[in-house]
């Protein structure tokens, strides 16, 4: 899965990534697709891509 990489990654950035693939990660075990796919289109990013 490749995600766009901010120039300068700040250590709140990188904290702010690892929460958004944690709550991605628990609401795909969870098989809340509806979830899943609503927080990758709210931050601009594709399941498919």
């Amino acid at each position: 899965m490749s995600t766009r990489v901010n120039r300068k990654a700040t250590p709140s950035q990188t904290v702010a990534n690892q929460l958004f693939f944690e709550a991605l990660q628990h609401a795909v075990s969870s098989l809340d697709w509806n979830a899943a796919t609503g927080q990758f289109s709210s931050s601009g990013k594709s399941l498919l891509n």
